[in-house]
């Protein structure tokens, strides 16, 4: 359901000290605002809350972007105290998309990062306006330090100075030496050799190409999945299905017949064609790519040029050795 965007998260409600027991448990630091709130905007804060917990009303769609655990919370704000609270966003510098503001927090975890940017299209590369920003809690802590909210005809700061409640104790991370651009790169100089090996022999390794094409076939028809088959937004309009080629599976049936299709010549030209475009248009296409497909893609245009080539060569009657 999660994958599908079809999850109901929901509102829970448990004393403060349970959840710093847990941030202390789990070495994470814990960070406190005091709210500049009126006895009566208090208590209208208290009530829309237990309103929210009733059962019928506690759960709700989740999306990671727009409706998420932090973004409820600027609303819960924003919605009472209407016109009296005015965000500021000074902290603000730099524009950035949602896919930058997700990768900044995914820097220590390459393969997460590595597949969010796989799932995410191009929706995900349109800059986030400042409100928007605060799907992520830290800036949404720093917009409530800088907002203000009118209270008697004056202005004051809507929060105080943020204040640690728990900080977490230093550790050392371990250095992540299998990241996906390490990785495949090595595949990359595997399958480049082997190429290589094989235009020399005139030889041709079917397996290895069936194993190639069956994973980025598959992971193309994942991709698809989540374009059309999900309530994600985000997920939408995906470029990196030119190099993950769900057609990649029609190509192997084509490698496996006995008798070579035309077909698999047009299959094998669009295909290298594709990832042509999206070495050429790197920083000119729409969406951003993570920079560990590169060697996915060097690896498509490398396999499907002696594809091509040995296709040429049974054209005119030349066949390479089994």
């Amino acid at each position: 359901k999660f994958i599908r965007g079809k999850l109901l998260y929901y509102l829970s409600a448990y004393d403060f000290g349970r959840m710093h027991n847990e941030y202390i448990y789990l070495n994470q630091s814990l960070f406190e605002q005091v709210l500049n709130l009126s006895a009566d905007e208090k208590e209208e804060v208290f009530e829309f809350l237990l309103r929210n917990y009733e059962p019928e009303n506690r759960s709700y769609l989740y999306d990671f972007y727009f409706d998420n655990c932090s973004s409820r919370i600027r609303d819960v704000f924003q919605d009472i105290l209407g016109d009296k609270l005015k965000f500021r966003y000074e902290h603000i510098t730099e524009q950035k998309s949602f896919r930058q503001l997700t990768d900044e927090q995914l820097g220590k975890a390459p393969w997460g990062r590595f597949g969010i940017d796989l799932a995410l299209g191009m929706p995900a590369d349109k800059i986030a306006a400042p409100w928007d920003r605060m799907f992520l809690p830290y800036e949404m802590m720093y917009c409530f330090e800088q907002a203000v909210i009118t209270a008697d005809s004056t202005e004051e700061l809507f929060a105080s100075p943020v204040s640690a409640v728990h900080t977490a104790k230093p550790f050392d991370e371990p250095i992540a030496f299998f990241t996906p651009g390490r990785v495949f790169w090595l595949i990359f100089m595997l399958v480049f050799l082997l190429t290589i090996f094989q235009v020399y022999q005139n030889t041709n390794i079917k397996h290895l190409d069936t194993a190639i094409f069956t994973v980025l076939g598959l992971a193309g028809c994942f991709i698809l999945f989540l374009w059309l088959g999900t309530d994600h937004r985000v997920t939408k309009m995906n470029l990196n299905i030119l190099w993950a080629f769900p057609a990649d599976l029609i190509l192997i049936y084509f490698l496996l017949m006995k008798s070579r299709s035309p077909w698999l010549k047009y299959l094998l030209v669009l295909k290298i064609g594709m990832n042509i475009l999206i070495l050429a248009g790197w920083n000119f296409l729409p969406q951003s790519f993570h920079a560990a497909i590169i060697p996915l893609i060097l690896i498509n245009i490398s396999r499907g040029g002696h594809l091509y080539w040995l296709s040429l060569r049974s054209r005119f009657n030349v066949e390479p050795k089994s």
